[in-house]
This record gives structure tokens, C-alpha cells and sequence, in this order.
């Protein structure tokens, strides 16, 4: 009997479990389903996402958003800063690291105020 009671309870969790995330899903999906392509162009700014081709369609909800007329301009520039994230991620001890390892390497600038005033 107590058996027979826990597998009754335990389907009953089941069964109201399923049927409460199936509303909330229903219920989310129909929400954003007017705002999925903007939804879709949001993920594209993920930089998570940044490794993978932008989709031909990506942009265009933002671009109108936005109010330009051309989506390549802003498609070209987010593919520029895609390229350019690695650089921009870094927190300013690895900036000034870099800088340094690239000063090693390079031969010293000449201090043309410093030359200027021994003249």
C-alpha cells in the first residue's frame, strides 16, 4: 500500500512538473516570439558567439532599430571588432605586459623634446 502510494505521488509530481513547464514554456515562447529576431541579433553581440560565421540575416532587426539604412556598414563594423576582441578583453595588467614585451623587442624611440632642448 505505502509503495503503491509513494508511485502515485511520484507520478503525480511528475505529471504537474511537466504540465507547469509546459505552460511556462508556451507562455515564454509566445512573449518573445515578435521580438525573436531581435532576440536573434542580440546573441550575435555574445562573444562567446564571435568564433562562429555571422548569419546573412544577422543584424538587420538592429539596423532598422538603429535607424540606418545600410546593414552592411553596421555588419562591417561588428565583424571589425570581432577581430579585434582579443585585444579589447584584456584587463590593463595584460595591456601593459604586452606593451612591455613589445617595447623589449623594439629598438628605443628617440625623445625629440629631450634632443630639441640640448640643442
Amino acid at each position: 500500500m505505502k509503495l503503491l502510494l509513494k508511485l502515485l505521488l511520484t507520478c503525480f509530481k511528475f505529471n504537474v512538473h511537466n504540465t507547469a513547464m509546459d505552460t511556462v514554456i508556451c507562455k515564454l515562447e509566445q512573449r518573445f516570439a515578435k521580438h525573436a529576431e531581435i532576440c536573434s541579433d542580440f546573441t550575435c553581440l555574445d562573444p562567446r558567439q564571435f568564433s562562429k560565421p555571422l548569419p546573412t540575416t544577422a543584424l538587420f532587426k538592429l539596423s532598422k532599430v538603429l535607424g540606418l539604412e545600410n546593414t552592411s556598414i553596421l555588419r562591417e563594423e561588428f565583424l571589425d571588432f570581432t577581430k579585434k576582441w582579443d585585444k579589447l578583453k584584456l584587463n590593463l595588467p595584460e595591456v601593459y605586459e604586452s606593451y612591455r614585451s613589445d617595447e623589449e623587442n623594439e629598438l628605443p624611440e628617440l625623445d625629440l623634446e629631450c634632443l630639441q632642448k640640448m640643442s
